[in-house]
């Protein structure tokens, strides 16, 4: 066994009464239960299927066990388990306390969404007005809070706290009735039962609740800081005398709040057991010391916390970089960059490196940086940009209209949803495939499908002209025509139907995206665009081929539990991270939390990075300024500001569709450009352009003038600094 330090042994060897360690990111947490698992078993007598060890994951419970194993062969320790696997074992005994079956089928997600549709069907009611998705989400708050099914005054009072209208709450409070109903009567569990059936068995039946307490001698919960009220009940029903209780666990990771991790749980805990014996893991094992003082100066700012300040025996190493630059372009550029000369120049292999943000849409600018440097990456608990449905969608939509492409046809032809089945694309296709034609052309010839009854040739052929009245957009600016594509499908609101709007963020993306790509490239045209994509794409295919040693990229949330020798946090930018909704709620604590995650993944650096630009997710567009969390660190003296050598004043410029702050400032001209004398401009200005010709201004947003040019140019947006154009008098 490692050498321990006094604090773990202490944890390890105390007696048999309350314990609450508080486990510090790095200070050896699953290592500390593990042990006194083996301590209670090989010293203190305890049998092994009397010891229940409640876990997280699945993941964790099994290494959990491993561990034991090595020090206790071929002993089988049966009650290691999720608190959900561990209920299940004890319905299969004792659900009948309810009057239920042993013989029950557990739903999934996507069951119980089926049984929600049903629902809808029969009753008749309007996804309108709530999506079925959303709905499902109420049933399992109702069913949390253990509202009583018969009880319509209390439904009503607790979905008013929601502040949802009648027809919602109508709605809501029905699928609820019905959804019980039907899972009783059919017999079945869903995931929240598995919990609720326990704690109301225990709740009404003292024997049965007694023969569980007498089975475990001894409970453990690791990583208490994400239990939930109905787990913790759980605990307290099961814990015999309010002395056989091991938790551990860190509040100042606790992160997971949206996921239902209950904020007062290390409170309720000493509350409930006054005796308990406190023990704080300070010392950690992962990081350098320069990276726990900047981490620990800035959980402090957190109030009404268990205080604990991290140490280590480690060398104090690098100083923390901040990097500010002045796009999200050259923040990406200059992140890889330093990967490669962590490889090159310090030994690194990728594998050491993992570069982390605070929610998924911000992987698209530092993914194509990678790509463009040939670095290897992997996106862990996500999907790479281009690979997400709707960017893959918008894409496809484009490509159809730009190249009448079958591939993205196939791909979107019911995409949103237009009663176009896939038994009528068959006939589409056989009729294409007999005429020697392409899919594209069959849609023109659709009345000519005779085994299509009328009602689908009207669904294809309205398509058909849909995307036929897109192609006469083709040569406006590009982020026009994705508007264009949006309003035209509807495909907003489809994501709305399927509760799936958080993808909007991406689709944000994508436009600021295109923005800048048409800032850099003003003459150039969506065949252009498509192309590029295209290459950039196939790249990124080929990198994955041929590399076996990647960095990793992924949420911070992704990243708890693990550890890597380099840590990139990016876009650490007010509005970003902390997110503009917790402060415009005023409560940014938990950010803060999310931030310390981050920066205790480091070993050896850890480099934070910021930009300028706008802000196009919160609810107002707002400059991007560095994280306020940077001030709160900034003073500590193992932190660096690196200020980008193009740093320049910042400008108020009100843009709507994309920054022109997000410029690639790396091309030679970029001073020049943008310190140049402006030009005032006015609708009906003629202006000159150095490759499209002469125009005229027919509109201004901002700091871009949209321009109409004599054939085949058409209208471009282009910015009003650009050295290209200029007014004529």
């Amino acid at each position: 066994m490692r050498k321990i330090n006094e604090k773990q042994k202490e944890a390890i060897e105390s007696g048999n009464e309350p314990l609450m360690v508080i486990a510090g990111a790095g200070s050896g947490k699953t290592f500390v239960l593990t042990q006194r698992i083996i301590y209670l078993v090989n010293e203190l007598g305890f049998y092994h299927n009397s010891i229940l060890a409640f876990t997280f994951t699945n993941k964790a419970a099994n290494e959990i066990r491993e561990r034991i194993l090595s020090s206790i062969p071929d002993v089988p320790f049966n009650w290691i388990g999720t608190f959900h696997s561990i209920c299940l074992k004890i319905l299969r005994e004792d659900i009948s306390v309810l009057n239920r079956s042993n013989n029950f089928v557990i739903l999934d997600e996507e069951d119980q969404l089926s049984v929600i549709k049903e629902i809808y069907k029969i009753k008749a009611f309007s996804k309108d007005i709530i999506v079925q998705k959303k709905a499902l989400l109420y049933v399992s708050y109702l069913k949390s809070k253990k509202i009583d099914v018969e009880d319509q005054e209390e439904i009503n009072e607790e979905l008013t706290r929601s502040d949802l209208s009648e027809d919602k709450i109508k709605i809501i409070s029905i699928c609820y009735k019905e959804y019980c109903n039907y899972l009783l009567v059919k017999n079945l569990l869903d995931f929240d039962d598995l919990i609720i059936c326990v704690n109301k068995i225990f709740s009404i039946n003292e024997e049965v609740k007694l023969k569980w307490q007498s089975k475990f001698n001894y409970i453990l919960v690791d990583e208490f800081q994400d239990t939930n009220e109905d787990q913790f009940e759980l605990l307290n029903h099961l814990v015999r005398n309010k002395e056989n209780i091991f938790i551990v666990g860190d509040p100042d990771q606790m992160i997971y709040s949206w996921r239902g991790a209950y904020s007062n749980i290390f409170e309720d805990f000493q509350r409930i057991y006054p005796n308990h014996k406190k023990i704080l893991l300070e010392k950690n094992y992962r990081s350098s010391q320069n990276i726990l003082d900047v981490s620990n100066q800035l959980i402090r700012n957190n109030k009404f916390r268990i205080e604990k300040a991290l140490y280590t025996d480690n060398n104090r190493g690098s100083n923390i970089i901040h990097y500010q630059a002045v796009s999200s372009d050259r923040e990406s550029n200059w992140i890889a960059n330093k990967i490669i000369d962590l490889k090159d120049n310090y030994g690194y292999r990728y594998k050491d490196i993992v570069v982390l943000y605070r929610s998924n849409y911000l992987s698209r600018n530092i993914e194509q940086s990678l790509i463009y440097k040939d670095i290897p990456y992997i996106i862990f608990g996500g999907l790479k940009f281009f690979q997400r449905k709707e960017i893959k969608d918008l894409i496809s939509f484009m490509k159809l209209i730009c190249f009448d492409d079958d591939v993205s046809l196939n791909r979107i032809h019911n995409t949103p949803k237009r009663k176009i089945s896939e038994a009528v694309y068959s006939k589409i296709l056989q009729f294409a495939n007999y005429n020697n034609i392409s899919t594209w052309e069959s849609f023109k010839k659709v009345h000519e499908i005779n085994e299509l009854k009328d009602a689908a040739k009207k669904s294809c052929y309205e398509f058909y002209e849909m995307i036929l009245a897109l192609k006469e957009f083709k040569y406006i600016s590009i982020n026009d025509l994705v508007d264009k594509i949006l309003d035209d499908t509807n495909y907003l609101e489809y994501l709305k139907d399927a509760d799936e709007e958080y993808r909007v963020e991406n689709i944000r993306e994508l436009k600021s995206a295109i923005g800048l790509y048409q800032y850099r490239n003003p003459s150039s045209t969506l065949q252009d665009y498509l192309q590029e994509i295209t290459l950039y794409m196939s790249n990124e295919e080929r990198n994955l081929e041929n590399n076996r040693d990647y960095v990793s990229l992924m949420t911070i949330h992704n990243a708890k539990g693990l550890e890597f020798k380099n840590v990139f946090l990016i876009a650490f930018c007010d509005g970003l991270f902390p997110s503009s909704k917790s402060i415009e709620k005023g409560d940014i604590s938990e950010e803060r939390r999310i931030a310390y995650v981050a920066m205790t993944r480091a070993k050896e650096n850890l480099f934070i990075s910021s930009h300028d630009g706008k802000n196009f997710h919160s609810s107002k567009l707002s400059d991007l300024v560095p994280s306020r969390f940077i001030e709160e660190i900034k003073s500590n003296k193992n932190f660096e500001l690196n200020k980008d050598p193009a740093s320049r004043p910042k400008i108020n410029n009100n843009y709507k569709n994309f920054s022109i702050d997000r410029v690639a400032s790396e091309e030679k001209d970029f001073t020049e450009n943008y310190y140049k004398e402006k030009q005032t401009f006015e609708l009906g200005d003629p202006v000159v352009h150095t490759m499209f010709g002469s125009g005229i201004v027919v509109g201004i947003d901002g700091e871009t003038l949209k321009i109409t040019f004599k054939s085949p140019h058409g209208i471009k947006f282009i910015s009003r600094d650009h050295k290209s154009i200029k007014k004529l008098d």
